[in-house]
């Protein structure tokens, strides 16, 4: 399992508010990191084990790679249409 935190600048400091996480059962899940429950379904979409997941710096989006050898970007809105875009790694490594 990868996992990525993002974080929120508070008056008393810093203060962990979500933490992604990507599996080998080909699903990426945001998580509360104060209760520790999935904020919403998990994504869904790549074919192969997630090997790792980011944040944006403003925290509007993630972004996974995977096996598959595809690298999405994804919304951490509530909309049901979620991904916002994918992109293929050529077998030299480029997108």
């Amino acid at each position: 399992m990868n996992i990525a935190i993002q974080s929120s600048e508070r008056d008393v400091g810093l203060e962990f508010v979500a933490v992604v996480s990507g599996s080998h059962d080909r699903t990426v899940i945001i998580w509360d990191a104060q209760t520790g429950t999935a904020i919403r379904e998990p994504l869904q979409g790549h074919e192969h084990w997630v090997t790792s997941v980011a944040f944006s710096p403003d925290g509007a989006r993630i972004v996974s790679g995977s096996s598959d050898k595809v690298v999405r970007g994804w919304s951490t809105g509530s909309s049901s249409s979620c991904k916002y875009n994918q992109w293929t790694i050529d077998n030299d490594g480029w997108i």
